[in-house]
C-alpha cells in the first residue's frame, strides 16, 4: 500500500489545524471574544477558504515530493498550539487599563448615537437611564455631547472600574472595552464616577452604579488641561460579576 508524504501531510494537518481552531471559535462563540459581530461573516468566508485548501491539499498526501521541513513551518505550528492550550477569556482589564480611556464627543456632537436617541424617545422624562451594553456606547456619547440636557437625571449602568494617575481617593471611571474591529483596537469608554465609597473598589473590578448625572472639571492627564466632562454622583455602588460579554460594540 502507498503511503502518505510526509510533507504533504504535515501541510495538510496545518490546514485541518486551522479549519478546526475557526470552527470551534464560531461554534463556541469565542470568536467574540477577538472580533466586532459585524466581522464574524468575514470569519466564515477565512473558514471557507480553509476547508477548500484542506480538500485541495488531501489530494496531494501521496504525490511524491521532498522539499524538506523549512523554519517557516513553526510560524504556523507555534499559533495552533497556543490557540488550543489557551482559553480565551477576552483581554483582561488590567491590560485594558493600559489602553487609556476615550474621553467622549466635543459638546452637541454625538458619534453612533441615532440608536440611544431612538431608546430615549421610549422613556419619560423622569425614569432612570439604563446604560444597558447594546447602548452603552452610544448612550455615553450623547451624556458627552449634550451634558446640560442631562444634569439631575438619574443612571445606573454596569462596568469596570478605571482609575488614571490623577484620580481623586473617591473617584473612578465606569468603563467598558469598546471593539470598533477587533481586540487589538479596542479602547476603554465610560463616565466618571465620584462617591464617597469609590476609594474601596479595585482596579478592574466590576460594579452596578446607581447615581445622578453632574459634570466636574476635569484636569485632562494627555492634554494638559481642563475641562468640564460628565459624571455621576453616585447613590448606591455594588460589586457584580464579571459578564460573559465584556464587549460593547458601536
Amino acid at each position: 500500500m502507498k503511503k502518505p508524504n510526509f510533507y504533504q501531510t504535515l501541510q495538510f494537518l496545518i490546514l485541518s489545524g486551522f479549519t478546526a481552531y475557526i470552527t470551534w471559535l464560531l461554534i463556541s462563540k469565542r470568536i467574540l471574544f477577538f472580533l466586532n459581530p459585524k466581522m464574524i461573516p468575514f470569519q466564515y468566508f477565512a473558514l471557507g477558504v480553509f476547508l477548500i485548501l484542506m480538500l485541495h491539499q488531501a489530494f496531494q498526501l501521496f504525490k511524491p515530493g521532498n522539499r524538506g521541513i523549512g523554519p517557516w513551518y513553526i510560524l504556523f505550528i507555534l499559533p495552533l498550539l497556543l490557540g488550543f492550550s489557551i482559553n480565551p477569556s477576552g483581554l483582561n482589564e488590567s491590560a485594558a487599563g493600559q489602553r487609556g480611556i476615550r474621553i467622549s464627543s466635543e459638546p452637541g456632537k454625538a458619534v453612533y448615537a441615532q440608536s440611544y436617541e431612538e431608546l430615549l424617545s421610549q422613556t419619560e422624562p423622569e425614569d432612570t437611564i439604563e446604560l444597558i451594553p447594546e447602548f452603552f456606547y452610544s448612550g455615553v456619547e450623547h451624556i458627552y455631547a449634550y451634558t446640560d440636557d442631562y444634569l439631575g437625571k438619574r443612571i445606573s449602568l454596569e462596568g469596570f472600574v478605571h482609575r488614571l494617575s490623577n484620580s481623586g481617593d473617591n473617584e473612578f471611571f465606569i468603563v467598558r472595552m469598546l471593539i470598533v474591529c477587533c481586540a487589538a483596537g479596542g479602547v476603554l469608554t465610560g463616565l466618571l464616577l465620584e462617591g464617597e465609597e469609590g476609594g474601596r473598589f479595585e482596579e478592574g473590578g466590576w460594579v452596578r452604579v446607581e447615581g445622578q448625572l453632574d459634570k466636574t472639571l476635569f484636569n485632562d492627564p494627555w492634554k494638559k488641561r481642563e475641562y468640564y466632562i460628565p459624571s455621576i454622583r453616585a447613590g448606591r455602588i455594588i460589586s457584580i460579576d464579571r459578564p460573559a460579554t465584556p464587549y460593547i460594540y458601536p
